[in-house]
């Protein structure tokens, strides 16, 4: 389990373009199921994570529908509905965070969960833990990557004279 804030906050500003899948609490455990794009790297068409938050006492999405409209809604089987992708977070102290998001389906525009929480479990389908170095270094072989790309592009775009 992950408790120190520090780490915490190292864990959640990895979470960029992750899919939210699902979403459940039970027992003031918050689980979200996500999508990450680090299967990019090798071809997976899913990589899976589950983070296991405790001690969280509620969660709470305001969310824009596309045509304007905005929603709050404390159930989870709603949330998981909406499509949401995570582009970055906000830590309010002592405990509560929020995950700013864009909508990745033709309802909803962007959307905010808030919830607190006192530590988090990272875990893959299979219920192994995941530890925070190994996320990291996940996550710097997918930055790079992508700089390759860009670099690549930059290449070839100087090669034809654009």
């Amino acid at each position: 389990m992950i408790v120190s804030r520090e780490d915490i906050n190292d864990l959640f500003s990895m979470f960029h373009d992750f899919d939210i899948v699902n979403i459940k609490l039970e027992k003031e455990v918050l689980v979200i199921t996500i999508n990450t794009p680090f299967g990019e790297l090798w071809g997976v068409d899913e990589y899976i994570l589950l983070v296991e938050l405790t001690g969280c006492t509620g969660v709470t999405c305001e969310y824009l529908n596309k045509n304007g409209k905005l929603e709050t809604t404390c159930d989870c089987d709603k949330i998981s509905a909406l499509g949401l992708d995570i582009q970055s977070y906000q830590y309010h102290p002592p405990r509560q965070y929020e995950f700013f998001c864009d909508g990745h389906n033709r309802y909803i525009e962007s959307g905010q969960m808030r919830f607190d929480a006192d530590t988090v479990g990272v875990f893959d389908r299979n219920h192994n833990q995941i530890t925070l170095d190994i996320l990291k270094k996940l996550a710097t072989m997918r930055w790079e990557s992508i700089q390759r790309m860009w670099d690549e592009q930059k290449t070839n775009n100087d090669a034809g004279g654009d």
